[in-house]
């Protein structure tokens, strides 16, 4: 009896996981963060804001290294911080 139970209940779950949605790659989000990282270098962030820089540069890796390794929320998470941070660069670079 317990073992029949303990198998409808891990049927169950198992297919509760295979009906879970797959989220998709945040691709725009990247392209978004890699434009204004370009837009940010192009403003001369390297010499006026190169922390802020090196930080939305290090974020995009993490939203590409995310994606590969198939954490598609983190991925989106870390592209947007890197699209904020390129931004933050290249006001600081035009101020």
């Amino acid at each position: 009896m317990k073992r029949t139970l303990s198998l409808c209940v891990l049927a169950t779950l198992l297919a509760g996981c295979a009906a879970a949605p797959k989220l998709s790659a945040p691709n725009q989000q990247i392209l978004d963060a890699g434009s204004a990282l370009a837009n940010a270098d192009q403003a001369g962030a390297t010499t006026h804001a190169s922390t802020e820089l090196r930080i939305a540069t290090q974020k995009l890796e993490g939203a590409r290294k995310a994606v590969a390794d198939g954490h598609m929320v983190l991925a989106r998470r870390y592209a947007e911080q890197a699209r904020l941070e390129a931004e933050l660069a290249q006001l600081r670079s035009e101020a």
